[in-house]
């Protein structure tokens, strides 16, 4: 037994001479989503990016109409589920909503509701949010908001529009 041992030893450090080390990579470290606010005349948003190799999430609020717009990268729900019914949901609230026409960036798609004082209320208490797709076969989510994102959203969204969260 000692001598298979040791022969099973002598083959394994023969295999691997002293230019043959291998080194283990550092795991990556954990990214930190970077939420962004913007604004000006015509719309104010909010986006989530969670590592730098994904498309970001984003929530818009638009003066015209008002409307409230979600937009995420496709590879999250999959080009074949790019379909009807589909809702705007924000933790628990869902509200209905319609696809966005392609844009020139096929990575990206967007839904779109009207905005009104209830989806405006649901969204300054959300702490997520998502778009359903394909009567909720598959979703688009972004981070979860561990500060006061989505309430600053709401806020900035209401004085933009004048629509008053109930």
């Amino acid at each position: 037994m000692h001598r298979l041992l040791a022969t099973l030893a002598c083959i394994a450090l023969t295999a691997c001479g002293p230019g043959d080390t291998k080194t283990v990579d550092a795991l990556p470290e954990a990214e930190t989503p970077t939420w962004t606010h913007a604004g000006d005349a015509v719309q104010v948003t909010l986006t989530i990016k969670e590592t730098a190799g994904t498309d970001a999430f984003t929530l818009a609020c638009a003066k015209a109409g008002p409307t409230l717009t979600f937009t995420a990268g496709i590879q999250q729900v999959g080009l074949a589920n790019l379909a009807p019914p589909v809702a705007l949901v924000l933790t628990s609230d869902s509200l209905p909503a319609t696809l966005a026409p392609e844009t020139a960036d096929a990575r990206i798609f967007s839904a779109t509701a009207p905005l009104t004082p209830e989806a405006l209320a649901a969204l300054r208490d959300t702490t997520t949010a998502r778009i359903f797709v394909n009567d909720g076969y598959a979703f688009a989510e972004s981070a979860v908001d561990a500060g006061a994102e989505f309430e600053t959203f709401a806020s900035a969204c209401a004085a933009l529009t004048g629509v008053v969260a109930q």
